[in-house]
């Protein structure tokens, strides 16, 4: 399990503090104010985005929650 960050549509940011860990076509989170999660790879990071207002490449077709 590894620190990362969490892209967020909502309110269009990344947000620290997810414990992480990567599977091969998805990637498991886990957070104190939020119920574990698995998420498709796009939508964390490992290290800390320069600005955490600029989201990733969304990809065309793009599922939120797996």
């Amino acid at each position: 399990m590894e620190n990362s960050w969490m892209w967020f549509k909502g309110s269009a940011n990344f947000r620290p503090s997810f414990v992480a860990l990567a599977k091969p076509d998805h990637v498991l989170v886990e957070a104190l104010e939020f119920g574990p999660c698995s998420l498709p790879l796009w939508r964390v990071t490992y290290t800390q985005p320069e600005d955490l207002n600029v989201g990733p490449v969304v990809p065309d077709g793009a599922v939120w929650k797996e």
